[in-house]
Formats: structure tokens, sequence, C-alpha cells
């Protein structure tokens, strides 16, 4: 019964946060535009304090590697998430097209640009046109984003303990493993279907793999050294930056939490954050064209024939 009443206080406070005035504040167009301005400037500021202390960064980019990650990873990541909101909805006995799922993934992304989870809110009014309720889309929604950031910082952290960084591996595994295993527990325990759960947890490691990989090749567009476990640790940041909800898609927390990572790494606080924010325009750039693409595809469909 403890546990029951625990869900049934979270579902509540849940509901409580959707309709307060706090909320209601930070949806304000001025209090959007303030966060994200101070968001912008910090990461500027980011980019100029990295060019300063190592001014050779962007002299000389690498475009094939630069290319391999715009072209391979930035797509494989929008398939798999894609993916993952398909098998989220199987949770709720509910079957989504590719074609929908993955126009609703398109403007999940251009909702993280705004303060407070923009994707998921949009994932969870997508669920709501299939018949389920906000609160439990929402619900659901927040669940599997912490199976992402539990699998990241448990796989930061192994890839930490394989190179002999113990304090930090422990860390980070310990910060994930609780979050990993207390998330799929709750989904499983409210849903009952391991299946879709460890499906789930499958393609959240996955979607990590390829941002270590998009890291791996920005490092090397910037001719810097870096191999791909000590992107792995790096490719923790993303999961960070998510958990900071009032920022826009973790604008500037991504990079710092990547530069802060990089300078006890060893490969250099000012080329993690310009790898950091290379990766993030190239994540852009992709999804700037979806995002036209579906754009337009939505107001040729509305069209009278």
């Amino acid at each position: 019964m403890h546990f029951l009443e625990f869900i049934a206080r979270m579902e509540e406070r849940s509901t409580k946060l959707l309709r307060s005035e706090l909320w209601a504040r930070f949806k304000h167009p001025t209090v959007r535009q303030i966060v994200f301005s101070a968001a912008f400037a910090a990461f500027i500021g980011g980019i100029f304090l990295s060019i300063q202390a190592e001014p050779k960064l962007l002299q000389n980019i690498s475009l094939p590697p630069a290319l391999l990650a715009l072209l391979i990873f930035v797509p494989a990541k929008i398939f798999l998430i894609i993916i993952d909101f398909q098998l989220t909805a199987r949770l709720l006995n509910k079957s989504i097209r590719f074609t929908s799922a993955a126009q609703t993934i398109v403007l999940a992304s251009a909702a993280n640009m705004l303060p407070l989870p923009g994707g998921v809110m949009v994932r969870a009014s997508r669920f709501k046109t299939l018949g389920i309720s906000y609160k439990d889309g929402l619900f659901l929604s927040v669940l599997v984003a912490f199976l992402w950031v539990g699998s990241a910082f448990i796989y930061a952290g192994a890839c930490a303990l394989f190179i002999n960084h113990l304090w930090l591996g422990f860390f980070l595994f310990g910060a994930g493993a609780p979050v990993l295993f207390g998330s799929a527990g709750l989904i499983h325990y409210l849903y009952k279907n391991i299946r879709y759960v460890l499906s789930l947890i499958a393609v959240r490691c996955l979607i990590t793999l390829t941002e270590a990989g998009r890291l791996f090749f920005c490092f090397a567009a910037l001719h810097v050294g870096a191999d791909f476990v000590h992107s792995s640790i790096l490719s923790v940041a993303p999961a960070v930056g998510a958990m900071v909800v009032i920022v826009p898609s973790g604008l500037g927390i991504i990079e710092a939490v990547s530069a802060l990572l990089g300078g006890v790494l060893d490969v250099g606080a000012s080329a993690s954050y310009m790898a950091s924010t290379l990766s993030r325009i190239l994540w852009l750039i992709v999804n700037l064209f979806l995002g036209i693409f579906v754009f337009v595809a939505i107001k040729v469909s509305k069209k009278p024939t």
C-alpha cells in the first residue's frame, strides 16, 4: 500500500504542477524569452572563452568527420527516438505509425528549444489524441526519459572505470543505477510489460552510443585526440542537460558539463566545449531541414483537393 500511495502522490503532484501558478508563469512568453536569452548568452560566452583559450580549434576544421557525424549519427539518433516513442505507446496498448511518430518527434525536437520539458509535453499531447489522458502521457514520458538518464550515467560510469578513473566511474555508476532500475521497475509495475521495458532500455542505450559516436567525430573534426571511450563518458552531458528543464534543450548546460568532464579526463575543457557545440550545431541542422519538411507536408495535406 505504501508503494501505491507513493505513485498516487507523484501523479497528484504532477497534475498540481501543470495547474500551478508557477507553471503558468514559466509558460509566459516574457519568461521564456528571458530564460532563452540567458542560456544563449552563456552558450556564446562559453564559445568565446574556449576560442580564447585555444584559438587554433576553429582554424582547420576537418570536413569528413563532421559529415560522418551529420549524415550517420544524427539520423541514427532520430530514428532511434522515433522507435522509442512507438515503444512507449505500446506500453499504453496503443500503436503509432512510423510516419506519425516521426512527425511528433520532429515537433518535439523543436519544442525542446522552449523552457520546461517541451518535447515531453508534445509527446503527451500526441498521446492525448489516442485517448490517453494528458497526465498519464506526461507521467510515462517523464519515466521513460529517466531510463535514458540512468542508462547514460551507467554507461559513462562503466567507461570511466574502464580507463581507471575510479572515483568518476563509481560516482556516475552510483548515480545512474538507482535512476535506471527505479524508473524501469516503476514502469513495469504500472504497465506490466517487461518486454517493452527492456526494449526501451536497449533503445536508450543505443541512443547514448549515437551521442558518443557523434561527439567522437566532432573531436576528430577539430583535430582533438579524444578516443571513443572518452567521448562515451562525455555523452552523459545531454542527459544532465535534459534534467535542467527550465533551460531550452540544455543550451549551455550540456557544453559546460562536457567542458568540466573534459578537464577531468585531460581531453581539455575548451576542446570538449567546442566539440559539444559542433555536435549541437549538426543536430540542429538536420532537425531544421526535417522541421521544414514536416511543416510543408502538413500544409500540403491540409490543402483541398
